[in-house]
């Protein structure tokens, strides 16, 4: 595939990425939705195989989306330090053939590492409830390990998903 191809592929990515970010920093009830769906965006670049080309839209996404959010952290510290990288990094333990159980592991711990960055830097987990505030660091353990399974088992079927319809597209021009 050409490079002119595969650079539009990661600006359109980028786009895509910083419009899903504003989105969910201004639309409060979509934030996690965003966050998903912009990792998605990083996964176009991914499909022709190119990583510089996804960490290039990522930065974009990370800059663009630092201003025209409006700094808010809620949504950017958790996209800057994880969603944004974990399609990346999905790809070059696919690529590599690392063991499966140990990526596993590492970014699961990666995850809840930053879910509780985020919950200490900003007040994405408001908590009304005090029993919750109580038990909230083995909630944000179980709970953010249970739900990274989960999302990280739909991140690598998304990935695959996107290469097959990608490859359908470009072929058809």
């Amino acid at each position: 595939m050409k490079n002119s191809r595969v650079i539009a592929l990661a600006a359109v990515s980028a786009a895509f990425v910083v419009l899903l970010l504003i989105a969910g920093a201004y639309i409060e009830v979509l934030d996690l939705s965003c966050l998903f769906f912009a990792s998605l965006a990083l996964m176009l670049p991914l499909t022709k195989n190119s990583r510089a080309g996804a960490f290039l839209a990522y930065l974009a996404g990370v800059f663009l989306g630092f201003i025209f959010t409006g700094m808010r952290l809620q949504i950017m510290l958790p996209y800057a330090l994880f969603f944004g990288l974990h399609p990346i990094v999905n790809d070059i333990i696919e690529k590599k053939n690392f063991n499966k159980i140990l990526a596993l592991v590492i970014k699961t711990v990666w995850f809840v590492g930053v879910a509780f960055i985020v919950y200490y830097f900003t007040s994405f987990f408001v908590i009304e409830n005090e029993v919750i505030k109580q038990y909230i660091i083995p909630i944000i353990i179980v709970g953010g390990a249970l739900f990274f399974i989960v999302y990280d088992y739909i991140m690598q079927r998304m990935q695959k998903s996107m290469s097959v319809i990608i490859d359908r597209v470009i072929k058809k021009k």
